[in-house]
């Protein structure tokens, strides 16, 4: 009788030890939010300063119209968007990305796939709904523009500008990416004799 106690209490020992995958990380809706925020960290700037530069050569890509500042190249409400839309898309790719066990430089082609496509059809899909809701889209491409305005031919250059986002997700604590992907090691100090 001792002994089949032993084997239960053996097997039952598996559910009382605490799992050690996540262990030390915050919470899940914690990462997805710091996701979410270093997202749109990169995004800003990249949004700003690419259409300037295109701008001061003379050529407007795109244009906004709920919000619009800088130039009306980017928008408070856009930001809003970039933060909900883009960080949950860019949190389920995550995941994704470490359930199918995408490691080393492959991933940096898998995540320029997937906002190259789920970037543009994103963006008409939202901007075609803020403008049926509103009566006026959030923004309108004016350089190549498809669906109406509410993409370009140029959407998924646009859209590889945010793997930006992805190099600041693997180096700041508490989103998906940190620690999964982190290089930096101590160097032991030297002992002198």
């Amino acid at each position: 009788m001792a002994s089949q106690n032993a084997v239960v209490e053996k097997d039952l020992s598996r559910f009382r030890e605490p799992k050690t995958e996540h262990a030390g990380q915050p919470p899940l809706w914690m990462r997805w939010a710091m996701t979410s925020v270093v997202g749109l960290a990169a995004w800003i700037p990249c949004e700003v300063l690419g259409g300037l530069l295109f701008l001061l050569l003379g050529v407007r890509l795109w244009v906004y119209h709920i919000t619009p500042v800088f130039w009306e190249l980017t928008s408070l409400v856009g930001w809003v968007f970039v933060l909900l839309v883009l960080g949950t898309n860019c949190t389920l790719y995550l995941l994704w990305e470490q359930w199918a066990g995408v490691r080393g430089w492959r991933r940096w082609g898998y995540r320029a796939l997937f906002l190259v496509v789920s970037g543009p059809i994103n963006e008409v899909i939202w901007n075609s709904l803020i403008w049926c809701v509103s009566g006026t889209p959030l923004y309108e491409y004016t350089a190549l523009p498809t669906f109406a305005g509410s993409g370009s031919v140029f959407s998924p250059l646009y859209y590889l500008t945010l793997l930006t986002g992805f190099w600041l997700d693997e180096r700041v604590p508490g989103t998906l990416a940190f620690r999964r992907y982190a290089t930096w090691q101590p160097v032991p100090c030297p002992q002198e004799p």
